[in-house]
C-alpha cells in the first residue's frame, strides 16, 4: 500500500480551491482511495487505459487519461 500526499495544480485558481489535505492511498494494484481531513473523497479504479473516478456517494465521476487528472477532478468535488 502507498500513500500519496500532494495533489498537483496546474493553476494558481485550482490550488485556491481544492483543499491541500487529500490523501490518496493506492489499497490494491489499480485502485486508489481519497480521503481529506478524514472523510472519505472517492475511489479511482484504471480501467484499461483510463482512470475511472467515483465520488463519495459512488456517483460516477468520468473517465481521466491519467491518474493525476482523476485524483485532481475528484478533490474539486470537494
Amino acid at each position: 500500500m502507498s500513500v500519496i500526499q500532494n495533489v498537483e495544480f496546474s493553476t494558481q485558481q485550482d490550488r485556491a480551491t481544492v483543499p491541500e489535505a487529500v490523501t490518496w492511498v493506492q489499497a490494491e494494484r489499480g485502485f486508489w482511495v481519497g480521503s481529506a481531513l478524514g472523510e472519505f473523497v472517492g475511489t479511482i479504479e484504471r480501467q484499461g487505459g483510463v482512470y475511472a473516478a467515483r465520488g463519495a456517494r459512488g456517483q460516477s465521476e468520468g473517465t481521466h487519461p491519467t491518474l493525476a487528472s482523476a485524483r485532481h477532478h475528484l478533490a474539486s468535488c470537494l
